[in-house]
């Protein structure tokens, strides 16, 4: 009752939320307002340039992204001092608005300084920033683009500085003339000078577009820096009684008062950001598709989502500012060390509160949205890239686990000294199956009718069952030794195999559609080389030549094989834990793991009139309350690449260089983590197709 209470309250306020007391820029509901102009604005810009960019070279998109990583490398100096000022010059309750103001001074002067130094810093090293911060396809053409971009860091501290500071001092108006004028200037330049429409008859250069985003950033931060100068420090000197005593300009010990908390932010922003830029430089270094991507899904995130996000954070910093220099004063600003009781921090951090949850309810449905709907045509408006669009989307989905735990992750060189695979039936059991298979043969069923009630294993039973729980809760493999298969006839060593079989698997899939060329369910399937009796390009599979098979899975969840006899050429048995080759893609290359998720053209040797299927090759299974999460990876290089005397149709697209390069990763990391499961006669492997990769040699 109490919580409806409240709620009826809170509704019942809502008409004095917006009066006209309540939307002057002193109030959280207009500086929110103020706020969500000022920062809308430059976002809308962002998304802009892109588009201007996109329509003079699409490939060029990623450029732009070079101002952004500029300003992020700066970040840990806009987020230092200017982050004191909350707490500093928002302290309207201890500290007279000249003091303020000279902090305000204090800061814009040390900011703009320290911004310069950083802007020659660059334009002194723009080739090693090119080096780490723009794709290989466009660094040649991106050097005067960085050193004209070097510029803005200097023009994005100055307004940074402003824009804070002024925040502070309840003037969010301020900003949102910095961003009106950026944003207006921005506009008419580029319809001017490089949209579809421009004046004159040359041909609009991203270099161009750099030219007057850093025109028109310098415009902006000295118009935001008169304007304050004009409306509060000039507006104080005239109109204002203060103490002749209380000075206004910058100085040494107001920039001391400031370093003590800007110093720990300065701190928490640096390890941050260069954390940040580790991963954007990994990020480019994938190319420029990539790199293009993640600057789109960017200007998504900070365009769309992060919009209101930042104007509640500025609005409920500047309220806590307030609320903190109203306790500081009540505790007594003199007081060293004062300690402040849990009524104290809820009533100093209540805005922050009432941040979160309009940020909840607003971000939320968003952030769903453009899950399932919105982030690809986005993205393609954006870039016009369907390939970065796909990028963008898969990142903004960012469905697929970074790690994969547990005893389906194992070690080729390694997993022999934690688990033996192997297991070898007793004489007892040996028996037991003999009579199984005795009691089958007197039934005078097909082999269709293998079950666990018709192959009955009544000791061997419940260890089987646990070796079915190996194959999909522990390693995802084990091998069954010790039938003598030269004391069975061919038709009885299939009973057995089949027998067995039922009791780890019950349900037994289709491998080929015809037998002696003609149609029928054919479940069980000899391999052996027939490339000796007829010509290879009518075989269809290597596993019936002495070709080596690279690294594959077969169809169904579980395959099995029994060792009727050793080849006198081939056949040895490598496996590989999938989720180890996942883990490694998903740490040194996750945009392979981007690519085996998308549709694939897979060849149909089957079907004469379908030539091929589309299908992912890497599926993802989230976890439920009764299934834990899962990755399945179900492929086979032939479908892509054919092999040897039947080549890939072509009346089938091509692979792309990235699935190209997908297949080879697949290969060759499988063989690097790989085991011998020493395959011997009389030996049932049995392997969970979705979690193994395994090859012939």
């Amino acid at each position: 009752m109490k919580i409806l209470n409240s709620i009826s309250r809170r509704i019942r306020r809502l008409p004095s939320a917006f009066s006209s007391s309540a939307i002057h820029r002193t109030h959280y509901t207009g500086s929110l307002l103020f706020n969500l102009a000022s920062f809308i604005l430059p976002a809308l810009y962002g998304t802009l340039s892109k588009l201007w960019v996109a329509n003079i070279d699409s490939s060029m998109v990623v450029l732009t992204d070079a101002y952004t990583y500029m300003n992020t490398a700066s970040e840990a100096v806009n987020e230092g001092l200017p982050r004191a000022a909350w707490v500093i010059i928002g302290d309207k309750a201890s500290r007279s608005l000249g003091k303020r103001l000279q902090l305000t001074h204090t800061l814009i002067a040390f900011q703009s300084v320290i911004g310069l130094i950083l802007s020659i810093v660059f334009l002194a090293a723009a080739s090693s920033f090119a080096k780490n911060f723009v794709p290989e396809e466009v660094r040649d053409a991106s050097l005067t683009y960085v050193r004209i971009a070097s510029f803005t860091v200097f023009s994005g501290a100055l307004e940074t500085a402003v824009a804070t500071a002024t925040r502070a001092l309840d003037k969010p108006d301020i900003p949102l003339a910095i961003s009106t004028v950026k944003f207006a200037v921005n506009i008419i330049l580029d319809f001017l000078l490089i949209s579809k429409f421009h004046v004159g008859s040359f041909t609009p250069t991203v270099n161009m577009q750099g030219t007057i985003q850093l025109v028109c950033n310098l415009v902006a931060a000295f118009a935001g820096l008169i304007y304050f100068l004009w409306s509060n420090t000039w507006s104080f000197k005239r109109h204002t009684s203060h103490d002749p005593q209380e000075k206004l300009r910058p100085s040494f010990d107001a920039l001391k008062v400031l370093l003590r908390p800007g110093l720990i932010f300065f701190t928490e922003s640096a390890v941050r950001n260069a954390l940040y830029l580790w991963l954007v430089s990994t990020i480019v270094a994938l190319g420029a598709v990539y790199a293009t991507a993640w600057g789109v899904f960017n200007t998504i995130r900070w365009g769309l989502i992060m919009v209101p996000v930042q104007a509640l954070e500025a609005t409920a910093l500047q309220f806590i500012g307030h609320n903190w220099g109203d306790w500081r004063r009540r505790v007594d600003i003199s007081t060293r060390k004062p300690q402040a009781s849990l009524k104290d921090l809820r009533g100093i951090v209540r805005p922050a509160f009432r941040s979160l949850v309009i940020a909840l309810v607003f971000e939320v449905p968003i952030a769903i949205f453009l899950t399932l709907f919105g982030a690809k045509p986005f993205a393609s408006y954006i870039s016009v890239s369907e390939e970065v669009a796909e990028v963008t989307a898969y990142m903004w989905r960012n469905g697929f686990p970074k790690q994969l735990n547990g005893d389906l992750v194992w070690e080729g060189d390694s997993v022999g000294q934690t688990y033996d695979w192997t297991y070898k039936l007793s004489e007892d059991q040996l028996g037991e199956i003999d009579q199984a298979l005795q009691h089958f043969k007197g039934l005078g069923l097909s082999l269709g009718h293998l079950t666990t009630e018709t192959f009955p294993l009544p000791n061997l039973h419940s260890e089987l069952r646990k070796l079915s729980d190996e194959l999909h809760k522990g390693h995802g493999f084990f091998v069954i030794r010790g039938v003598n298969v030269d004391n069975y006839t061919r038709e009885e060593n299939a009973i057995i195999y089949v027998g067995i079989s039922s009791h780890i698997a019950s349900q037994r899939g289709r491998q080929d559609s015809k037998f002696n060329g003609k149609p029928a369910d054919v479940v069980l399937t000899h391999v052996k080389d027939l490339s000796a009796g007829q010509d290879k390009s009518a075989i269809g599979s290597p596993a019936y030549t002495t070709d080596r098979q690279v690294f594959h899975t077969d169809s169904g969840d579980i395959v099995s094989l029994f060792c009727l006899q050793t080849a006198l050429e081939g056949g040895a048995s490598r496996i590989a834990s999938t989720w180890r080759v996942y883990n490694e893609l998903a740490r040194t290359r996750p945009d392979l793991i981007h690519t085996l998720s998308q549709n694939w053209n897979v060849e149909n040797f089957a079907n004469p009139n379908k030539k091929f299927t589309t299908r992912p090759l890497l599926y993802h299974q989230k976890a439920t309350d009764t299934l834990p999460e899962r990755v399945a990876l179900q492929y086979a290089r032939r479908y892509f690449v054919g092999f040897g005397a039947l080549p890939r149709s072509h009346d089938i697209p091509p692979i792309t260089e990235a699935q190209a390069e997908a297949l080879d990763a697949l290969h060759f990391l499988g063989d690097k983590l790989s085991v011998s499961t020493n395959f011997a006669k009389g030996d049932m492997q049995f392997i969970n197709n979705l979690a193994v990769l395994r090859k012939s040699e």
